[in-house]
């Protein structure tokens, strides 16, 4: 059957939906209300959902506030191959009608059973459970009308006014868009997502390169999966293997650090490039294993999960460290990564392919920092504060993240 046929039976079959939701609303909220006093006077745990994207970094957020004890659940529409080697989450494509009839899910139906389980929702400036509907604009107004407690957290595109960051800096993630890209981001779509989310969420949560959302934002270090992710530093070879991953090329600066290394190559430096993209979590744990060197990124101006999980691995990472994010992101600290863009690229790869004691001192560093500041138990300490102080009615500001108790890991890197 036609898409476009599916889409209009999906619009014709959606309004008896908002008829029933619209009328039992109050119900909903009465009982969210009551709900949420019960859970207050009786001190008990809030349920957490995150929603409703597929990506890696949502499931150890789930992981990371199970450690807390809260009763957590990670509700996907869709998801890459990443995330589903990860055999974590709930994802709705898979399942029943919307395998098959995408557009003729009932959004309003599973937005209600979440209304009905869940008390603190966690979703991206681009939307929840209600992203795919024709009344996700409302998504945000319903759910504190219900009672429920909002974070809303950047992720990338969802939260980034390309036009601004184009002419930001010499070098950022826009840099490489052109025209007929640039038009694919409707900036005005996600300047009203933004300010809908500085208005009705309890807290904003940035991270990396999203450096600033807004009065209500707080920067929250990544976290992985150790597990899988053990330190094995290289030994030293003759041809040095420089591992570059990405599945957005035009976001990490790919051309140029391909363009460099060829011409190193050509010039007769002993270098051995992989590319890894599209790939599953075991594949890219091999690879990176090979590597003697992994640069992740030359142009965005920040780290991400790719040179966290180098370094847990103990290999040296180059990517491009811009000073301004490195004073907002102060939950992190003495970064033992290789900063460089374009302009000294070629100088970076130069030295630390020389200087294999170097490699080794930053090898031993990265494991130490990635148990610190980027291990599941430093994430859910951090959450577990942003949690307890937005259910419990409380402001928050990133000077109470500043100094949180010390975890397992970061005991074990010392």
């Amino acid at each position: 059957m036609p898409k476009k046929v599916l889409f209009f039976l999906g619009h014709f079959f959606q309004f008896p939906s908002d008829v029933i939701f619209f009328a039992f609303l109050p119900v909903i909220i009465i009982y969210s209300w009551m709900k949420y006093f019960y859970k207050k006077i009786f001190h008990l745990k809030p349920n957490l959902m995150i929603s409703p994207l597929g990506e890696p970094f949502l499931f150890f957020l789930v992981k990371a506030a199970r450690i807390e004890g809260l009763k957590a659940d990670l509700i996907a529409y869709t998801s890459t191959s990443y995330f589903r080697s990860l055999k974590g989450g709930f994802i709705i494509n898979d399942h029943l009608i919307s395998k098959y009839f995408f557009y003729l899910t009932d959004y309003l139906s599973i937005f209600t059973w979440a209304c009905i389980k869940y008390d603190i929702f966690e979703l991206p400036f681009s939307g929840g459970l209600l992203m795919m509907s024709h009344l996700r604009k409302l998504e945000l107004i319903l759910l504190k009308i219900c009672a429920k407690k909002v974070i809303v957290f950047g992720y990338g595109s969802d939260s980034m006014l390309m036009t601004k960051i184009k002419k930001s800096h010499k070098y950022n993630v826009a840099m490489d868009l052109d025209e007929k890209a640039m038009k694919f981001y409707n900036e005005k779509k996600i300047r009203a997502d933004i300010l809908r989310a500085q208005k009705y969420a309890d807290v904003l949560i940035a991270s990396g390169y999203l450096s600033y959302l807004g009065p209500k934002s707080v920067m929250v270090p990544i976290a992985i999966e150790l597990t899988g992710w053990d330190y094995s530093p290289k030994k030293k070879s003759k041809i040095v293997t420089i591992v570059h991953s990405t599945n957005h090329p035009v976001f990490k600066g790919t051309r140029f650090i391909m363009k460099v290394i060829e011409k190193l190559q050509k010039n007769g430096f002993p270098l051995k490039l992989i590319f890894i993209k599209g790939k599953t979590l075991e594949t890219c744990q091999k690879l990176y294993r090979k590597a003697d060197i992994v640069i992740t990124d030359v142009i965005t101006g920040w780290y991400g999960f790719t040179a966290c999980e180098a370094m847990a691995l103990g290999r040296p990472v180059i990517c491009y460290l811009r000073e301004d994010l490195a004073r907002a992101n102060n939950l992190v600290q003495n970064i033992p990564i290789i900063s460089a863009n374009p302009d000294n690229l070629e100088k970076a790869i130069i030295e630390l392919s020389k200087d294999y004691g170097l490699r080794k001192k930053l090898a031993k560093d990265g494991q130490n920092f990635v148990l610190r500041y980027h291990s599941l138990d430093r994430l859910a300490e951090v959450k577990a504060i942003i949690y307890q102080r937005i259910w419990d009615n409380q402001k928050i500001n990133q000077k109470i993240l500043i100094k949180p108790r010390k975890t397992k890991a970061a005991q074990c890197a010392e």
